[in-house]
């Protein structure tokens, strides 16, 4: 049995719009469940890249840049690129999320 990551969830339901394959409001919640559970990990990543970028600015203050300095140079990084990537994946879970449950009282309504 194949191990359930954020990743194998997302290329599931990318296959699944790209195909226009109908999704039940069980499938939606069940997704919703194990992304919930497994989000734990993806916020230890985002904090661990916050942690990073906060550590970029504080080196550039400390070589004499000013806190707005420091800010726009640490933004030119990989670090906050790779920030950036990790809170937009991380919003578009809590969307999901917010989608299934959506969905699931649509289909009780019907």
């Amino acid at each position: 049995m194949d191990k359930t990551t954020l990743d194998t969830i997302e290329q599931q339901f990318t296959e699944w719009v790209e195909n226009r394959h109908a999704i039940s409001p069980h499938i939606w919640m069940d997704a919703a469940q194990k992304i919930n559970t497994l989000l734990g990990e993806l916020d230890d990543r985002c904090i661990d890249a916050q942690m990073d970028f906060n550590r970029m600015k504080s080196a550039y203050m400390e070589d004499g840049a000013s806190a707005a300095k420091a800010k726009t140079m640490a933004e030119a990084e990989n670090v906050y690129m790779v920030k950036c990537k990790l809170e937009a994946r991380r919003d578009r879970f809590v969307e999901f999320i917010r989608l299934a449950k959506i969905r699931s009282r649509i289909s009780d309504n019907l």
